[in-house]
């Protein structure tokens, strides 16, 4: 039997999401954000299982709805750096290049919003706001601290403290 879809069902999520004011899909209303809401789908990640591996074809792009995120990088001689962390509503993939160039791996539990990359691009093309909101995040995996109001995000980092990287001791950013 043919059933109807139900276009506020799907986006039911997204309107009580925590990283939603703060994320890329915060730029989207209305229909706009039904239409995105269809186009993802939420996965809960446990710690230390990965979703997104180093050199592979980019294949999905998310927002973080909860928990942490590291980005990896393997060196030369094989050798694993952080080389940042992801918090709720920040955005983790390549939605453009043709291989990705770190690894995202859970922190902690975590829960994202994962989007098809071909989705995503067609999605990009029709909706200018949301490409701008991308845009504002800057190359690559930019990462922020947490909004307070994130479920379950640990406390913001301490100051001194940008994209994973501390400051030296004794040395203040300006």
């Amino acid at each position: 039997m043919y059933r109807k879809f139900d276009h506020a069902i799907a986006a039911e999520p997204c309107l009580s999401c925590a990283a939603k004011a703060h994320g890329i899909c915060g730029a989207l209303e209305g229909n706009d954000l039904i239409a995105f809401a269809e186009l993802g789908r939420h996965r809960r990640l446990a710690r230390g299982q990965t979703l997104i591996w180093e050199g592979d074809a980019p294949a999905a792009v998310a927002n973080v709805v909860t928990g942490v995120l590291k980005l990896t990088s393997t060196g030369a001689s094989g050798d694993e750096q952080i080389v940042g962390l992801v918090w709720p509503a920040d955005f983790v993939g390549s939605p453009f290049g043709s291989l990705v160039n770190v690894s995202v791996t859970a922190l902690t539990e975590s829960e994202v919003c994962l989007f098809g990359r071909g989705d995503f691009e067609a999605f990009l093309d029709t909706r200018h706001g949301l490409a701008r909101a991308l845009l504002r995040r800057g190359p690559g995996f930019e990462s922020s601290p947490p909004p307070a109001s994130a479920a379950g995000a640990p406390a913001a980092p301490t100051p001194g403290r940008a994209h994973g990287r501390a400051s030296a001791p004794g040395r203040s950013r300006r």
